[in-house]
């Protein structure tokens, strides 16, 4: 069974947080389901559906969220990144010379990370999935960044990850695709939880219009005290500083190499005019 995650973020800009959230399902469920929302939103006479918009409106939230229980959502997943802390964090603890430090910075960049990566070290405890998940991020969102960076995320993630980690993401418009705007009515209220402190709220799903069934779980909340642990772990760890990426060809390079150096064997870091780890 091929899994999707589509995924939509809430709070660009946002000093406070952001949000990434979204549903996942397999590719049967998920055209079923962009029919069903597709004819609704020909119903409302609505060009598209988005929450931020419909906050007043909740009738019509209800209206559309009832879709969502009623397809078969194999779970719901989000991750709320503090932007304030995030920014501090890294300013403090990661040097100018480490890899990608400025991307580091970017909420959306250690959000999409986080997120791929938490659902892939758990779902087979969890959600009793073994195959990979693919990701389908909103078009609006940092494709450039992310893009320029999947490897390198790829080869730096758990290696309890790795194996579970899908194809390189890929990004549609929300005004076409129907699961991106159920995605985004389910990030714009973490948001909303999440920025009141609300975790009972994000946890029960409390929408004002109740819920009808229980959909099955994942969120991660990225406060200061989580960023920091995780980004003095990366630097401890993280040998690829600027300085030394000449000695690797790319992300293949660096992957055997620390393959090597978590098997133990002694390691340092390659004579950038040597080709050894290519053989």
């Amino acid at each position: 069974m091929v899994l999707q995650a589509y995924i939509d973020g809430s709070g660009t800009g946002d000093k406070r947080s952001l949000v990434l959230a979204g549903y996942i399902a397999d590719a049967d469920t998920w055209a079923s389901f962009s029919d069903d929302w597709k004819a609704q939103l020909d119903h409302a006479q609505m060009a598209r559906f988005k929450m931020f918009e419909m906050k007043e409106r909740l009738e019509i939230a209800a209206y559309f969220y009832r879709l969502i229980e009623k397809h078969n959502m194999q779970a719901a997943i989000s991750i709320a990144v503090d932007t304030a802390a995030l920014k501090k964090a890294v300013r403090e603890l990661v040097t100018e010379t480490v890899l990608g430090r400025e991307n580091l910075e970017n909420p959306y960049y250690i959000a999409s990370r986080g997120l791929i990566e938490i659902l892939a070290i758990h779902q087979q405890k969890f959600m009793q999935w073994n195959d990979p998940v693919d990701f389908i991020f909103d078009d609006e969102s940092e494709k450039v960044h992310i893009l320029e960076m999947w490897d390198w995320m790829k080869v730096l993630m758990n290696p309890a990850a790795q194996g579970r980690i899908g194809s390189t993401p890929i990004f549609r418009p929300d005004e076409r695709f129907m699961p991106l705007q159920a995605a985004d009515l389910y990030a714009w209220w973490i948001r909303k939880w999440h920025n009141e402190g609300n975790r009972e709220a994000i946890q029960s799903y409390q929408f004002p219009w109740g819920c009808k069934r229980d959909i099955p779980q994942i969120h991660i909340d990225l406060k200061e005290s989580g960023i920091r642990r995780t980004l003095a772990d990366a630097v401890k760890k993280m040998p690829f500083t600027k300085s030394v990426m000449s000695a690797f060809s790319g992300p293949q390079d660096a992957a055997r190499w620390l393959s090597r150096r978590r098997e133990g064997a002694r390691m340092t870091l390659p004579d950038p005019t040597s080709r050894l780890l290519t053989k």
